[in-house]
């Protein structure tokens, strides 16, 4: 007798609820280890209703694209998936969807656009390819590996999470108050920049006096203000004057072990029904682009064209001085 798994033309997979863990404080004091349990009544009713609720509903940013070809996409479509909403559950979609909704009635541009961020970074946690961890026993997000790992169990968080009375932990991973939790970490960075310095097992944060990373901040004496450009274009045709750069950092792409624009097209697609209108990044339908320095089968891109646009944007980025 022959197995195989999965069988693409059934569709994506479905799932079936059959474990929960949970946090319960008051009965922490009293109980070892870990809560879980099997879903009830309760809690199969609950998620019935948020599919009910989801089904009735008009969305504005739950993505309709398509899931197109690609070395790495290619892995969805022999599982089932067609489409990228396919890769979230009904309760997922709901939440995901009014998130969206109250992040776009913000009328402060700043402030819409970093909940836009962090909704970015929930979609990573909030799908159905998400892993439990068995070691760490919390949920692994998507991209946990550089790719997208479909497999036959996964796990859902817990959307808004669950702080404890411990201030800046969360019980678990996932839930928006973590996303939070990481968002005011990277702030305060950018307030006071820092390097860590090690002393045999304890390490120190060694602040650099006056750094401080963004375009505005309120000094001690006055407000001071800079210019900040984003461009989102290729290093090779980059205009780039001699001796104008303090550094260049560059994470180099790793031919065929990472796609990253088929890889972030996931988040992209969300991301772009709202900021879309605003931001001129996001104009086109994917991240994908001919240009990108990945070896990638699907379009033609081989090892030919990895080395001569590695070495083009190396010449762009050190211009000669002399």
């Amino acid at each position: 007798m022959r197995n195989t798994y999965p069988d693409p033309t059934r569709g994506a997979p479905r799932h079936r609820m059959f474990a929960i863990e949970y946090h319960c404080p008051r009965c922490k004091p009293h109980h070892q280890g870990r809560f879980f349990k099997s879903p009830d009544e309760s809690d199969l009713a609950k998620y019935h209703e948020a599919e009910v609720t989801q089904a009735q509903m008009n969305p504005v940013y739950i993505p309709d694209e398509e899931i197109p070809r690609g070395d790495e996409t290619d892995r969805l479509h022999r599982w089932g998936y067609r489409y990228y909403r396919e890769m979230f559950n009904a309760r997922q979609l709901l939440g995901l969807e009014m998130g969206g909704q109250l992040i776009s009635k913000q009328a402060e541009e700043r402030v819409r656009n970093a909940l836009a961020t962090n909704l970015s970074d929930l979609l990573r946690y909030q799908n159905m390819l998400c892993r439990y961890d068995t070691m760490a026993l919390k949920s692994l997000d998507i991209f946990s590996v550089h790719g997208f790992p479909v497999g036959l169990v996964q796990c859902e968080s817990n959307l808004i999470g669950i702080p404890t009375r411990t201030q800046g932990l969360n019980v678990g991973s996932g839930g928006w108050s973590n996303i939070i939790q990481k968002y005011i970490a990277a702030k305060a960075y950018c307030e006071r920049p820092f390097e860590v310095r090690s002393y045999g097992q304890r390490k120190t944060q060694i602040f650099i006096p006056g750094e401080w990373i963004g375009d505005y901040r309120k000094g001690i004496d006055a407000a001071e203000q800079r210019d900040v450009a984003l461009h989102c274009e290729s290093a090779t045709a980059a205009d780039i004057s001699p001796r104008s750069l303090d550094a260049v950092l560059m994470d180099p792409p790793y031919y065929g072990n990472v796609q990253y624009a088929e890889l972030m097209d996931f988040c992209y697609v969300w991301l772009r029904r709202l900021v879309g209108d605003t931001t001129e990044a996001f104009r086109p339908v994917s991240t994908r682009n001919a240009r990108e320095l990945t070896g990638n089968a699907t379009m033609d891109r081989g090892v030919h064209h990895f080395t001569e646009g590695l070495s083009d944007s190396t010449l762009a980025i050190f211009p000669a001085t002399r």
